[in-house]
């Protein structure tokens, strides 16, 4: 895979409950200096994210709006494809489309509709990304695609301008046997196969990857790292490592970023708005290094 190391950029994660909140994150977190603001789509306790997006367009200026990401599995391709057109031009040209396949179980069941197998979530998303893919190229939002799973990182390594590197979420639901797919080695495992199959590609895709866990913390980060880690099931050394997990200091969790920077090519950073003002040195030492 071609392209070099890229430079660091950092988003942040809304959920805001109303729309005087969306508007006053949106506010800060382009203050921040973050380079993009997304908001998660779950049905099952988000606001919507196409009327969100319309409204971060409307109160930002610059900052790049987005999904993290949409669920396809849910959505009809074709009326997904007008929306995301919508509101990049709306946005005047800003928005940074995530897709993903869809995984909480919860989400289908709040909408009254079955899960379906990951296979069938998969073709969804395919069908989705042709659909972006074919309009013309002013109406074709940036396109991140996230996923843990080989086929829907193989499709993202050929088909996104950012893949959004994740644990695999195929069971429909969060369990603490997804602490072993949270470790360095795995990730390690996921970028292999991401790098086999863009290796035909002109450029590179960005890599970003969204830590569940982030803060900054005064002190040794080593503890309170530990017993993270025995959440999930991981070692501390594995939990310290894990790109899902970034606490410590501001000197040590710049470290950490450079070195998975280094060893995996993960460069760009969503950090969740819990974490947005502390780890605001952080982003102004890396942003754009």
């Amino acid at each position: 895979m071609s392209g070099g190391r890229r430079r660091f950029r950092f988003g942040v994660q809304l959920t805001p409950s109303d729309g005087e909140e969306a508007r006053r994150m949106a506010h800060e977190a382009e203050s921040l200096g973050y380079a993009s603001i997304v908001v998660p789509d779950h049905a099952s306790s988000n606001l919507a994210p196409f009327p969100l997006l319309a409204v971060l367009a409307e109160n930002t200026r610059s900052i790049k709006i987005g999904t993290l990401v949409l669920a396809a599995g849910l959505r009809d391709a074709g009326v997904l494809a007008e929306d995301a057109a919508a509101i990049h031009y709306l946005s005047d040209g800003r928005l940074e489309l995530g897709l993903g396949t869809g995984w909480l179980r919860a989400d289908f069941d709040r909408l009254g509709v079955p899960l379906p197998s990951a296979r069938e979530r998969v073709g969804r998303l395919a069908a989705a990304v042709a659909r972006i893919k074919a309009r013309p190229a002013a109406e074709r939002p940036h396109l991140v695609i996230g996923g843990g799973s080989k086929n829907v990182l193989t499709m993202a390594a050929r088909e996104a301008d950012t893949v959004h590197v994740n644990v695999p979420l195929t069971s429909g639901e969060l369990t603490r046997k997804l602490g072993a797919e949270a470790t360095e080695e795995r990730f390690r495992a996921r970028v292999g196969w991401i790098s086999k199959a863009a290796c035909g590609r002109e450029d590179a895709p960005e890599l970003g990857v969204s830590p569940s866990l982030c803060g900054i913390k005064p002190g040794s980060p080593a503890a309170l790292t530990a017993r993270l880690g025995r959440a999930l099931d991981l070692s501390p050394e594995d939990a310290s490592r894990s790109p899902m997990l970034l606490v410590g200091t501001v000197a040590s969790v710049t470290e950490a970023l450079l070195e998975r920077r280094e060893l995996l090519g993960l460069s760009y950073i969503v950090i969740p708005w819990s974490a947005a003002r502390a780890m605001r040195p952080v982003v102004e030492e890396l942003n754009g290094r």
